[in-house]
């Protein structure tokens, strides 16, 4: 046998996988923190009730969507009335909400946790816990949206410590934080 038969039956092994640079590792680090304390400090601000009416058509279409109701089974008084207001009477009578459905796709997994852990709560608090459990989607939402400023800047040319501040200066020190 020659040298390059040999060569040929000799089974190599696959390169190794190049490490992950511990440069990358630490800004995904600080970006994962960077979520976890904006959604939390969100949270731990959330009033547990509706700001505006955009909050409580939002609320009411998103369990309208979870029980699979076209039509919202509570109105604000005061906004049904109105011709200008965010509802629609619907031919057979029924009211609707005038809202876009995105964001009440988003909050139907927060109705849902929270309605279901909302069962251990006293019956008069229930409501209330389901209210802010599903505003959480807001929360969540402003996490990721500092995250995605904090990348942003980073690809702009930012540093990574910069980048990062960027972010939770947005998360935290702007109008976004409820």
């Amino acid at each position: 046998m020659t040298k390059a038969t040999l060569d040929e039956m000799v089974v190599r092994a696959p390169a190794p996988e190049p490490a992950v640079a511990p440069a990358l590792l630490r800004r995904r680090r600080l970006l994962v923190v960077l979520l976890l304390v904006v959604t939390g400090v969100s949270m731990v601000m959330a009033g547990g009730h509706s700001y505006a009416i955009d909050n409580e058509v939002q609320f009411q279409t998103t369990r309208s969507l979870v029980n699979l109701r076209p039509d919202l089974t509570e109105l604000d008084d005061g906004w049904a009335a109105r011709d200008d207001g965010p509802y629609r009477v619907r031919d057979d009578g029924t009211r609707v909400a005038i809202v876009p459905i995105g964001q009440s796709i988003l909050s139907a997994p927060f109705y849902v946790a929270s309605r279901a852990v909302a069962q251990l709560a006293p019956s008069y608090q229930r409501d209330q816990f389901v209210r802010t459990g599903t505003f959480f989607t807001n929360s969540l939402l402003l996490g990721l949206t500092a995250v995605v400023v904090a990348l942003l800047a980073i690809e702009l040319g930012a540093t990574d410590r910069h980048g990062i501040l960027l972010g939770y200066v947005y998360g935290l020190g702007t109008y976004a934080l409820p």
